[in-house]
């Protein structure tokens, strides 16, 4: 919808606003500690930490969604510092991205990492539709 001519600026800024605000709610829900991802990363290491030698691994740690749960492509950190020129984060799994990112007054720099992906092209990916939006 964003990028629609069929679309006034002042719907393409609320559709916009909107998603940054469900956004917001879902890392501060994260940050509080209320994502379950967290919870249940939470009982597998108490489950590595007390498990007697030679137990199995419990079904849902073994089953292939705990596996895919586990497996993030895209990892992103934000510095915090503006002052800083750029600020690096590299990928957490083998064929992710890894992006650092400095959110400033009126910009937005990104520094993006990979071992084996196309990271260029991936950055453009992400810069190109900024421009529309920039300019609204």
């Amino acid at each position: 919808m964003c990028f629609s001519t069929a679309f006034g600026d002042d719907m393409k800024v609320a559709a916009m606003r909107k998603a940054i605000g469900s956004l917001v709610e879902v890392v501060k829900k994260a940050a509080e500690g209320h994502g379950v991802d967290r919870h249940l990363y939470a009982i597998f290491q108490t489950w590595e930490r007390s498990k007697p030698t030679g137990d199995a691994v419990p079904a849902l740690f073994a089953d292939a969604g705990w596996a895919a749960l586990n497996h993030t492509t895209i990892s992103t950190s934000n510095c915090g510092n503006a002052v800083l020129g750029l600020f690096g984060f590299g990928p957490v799994v083998a064929d992710g991205f890894g992006i650092g990112y400095i959110i400033r007054d009126h910009s937005i720099s990104f520094c993006a990492a990979s071992k084996h992906r196309q990271t260029a092209r991936y950055l453009h990916m992400i810069q190109e539709p900024s421009h529309p939006i920039h300019m609204i």
